[in-house]
């Protein structure tokens, strides 16, 4: 009887840490992704993580945050844009209408002055939604080689034991 449970036991703990690691490896890939290189977009949401304190006390390094690609900018909303090769999150101060072109002056929170180069809707990913905080810094180091590798280990040993149990129980039942 303790066997079966403890089979049970494991079966369930073991897809529960499958399930886990996938979704955290699919975090990792849009959020560092992301922030690095081009955009990746899930149902016209993208994932960044805060690389720097500059947006504090609103954001703060390591947060995750959850930025919309079909937005509607007004003055005081937060946007990710990209700037020399990484994403800046930043807040709108100031918008300008020029002709059919519309014209974004951004600021961010800790910086006395506003942001020397002035953005356009294309150069903008989104508009700021929401943040989970902290998970940005497991992300951030997750993403060192060893970290990725072990995690793959875990994930292996994690599958290796499940798919052993299941075949073990099915002898079992084809002896009996």
């Amino acid at each position: 009887m303790k066997q079966k449970k403890s089979h049970k036991l494991w079966k369930y703990v073991g897809a529960a840490l499958i399930g886990i690691m996938v979704c955290v490896l699919i975090i990792d890939a849009f959020a560092l992704y992301g922030t690095k290189k081009n955009s990746l977009s899930l149902f016209g949401y993208k994932l960044f993580v805060v690389l720097s304190n500059d947006m504090q006390p609103s954001l703060k390094k390591g947060d995750l945050i959850i930025i919309d690609s079909s937005f509607n900018i007004r003055k005081n909303d937060m946007v990710s844009f990209r700037r020399n090769g990484c994403v800046v999150t930043h807040r709108i101060t100031d918008i300008q209408y020029q002709n059919d072109d519309i014209f974004y002056k951004t600021k961010a929170d800790s910086n006395i002055g506003v942001d020397i180069e002035v953005l356009q809707e294309k150069d903008i990913e989104g508009k700021y939604i929401t943040k989970i905080p902290i998970i940005g810094i497991i992300l951030l180091w997750m993403v060192s080689n060893w970290d990725i590798l072990l995690l793959i280990f875990l994930l292996v040993m994690v599958s290796g034991m499940f798919f052993y149990q299941k075949a073990k129980k099915t002898s079992k039942e084809k002896e009996a």
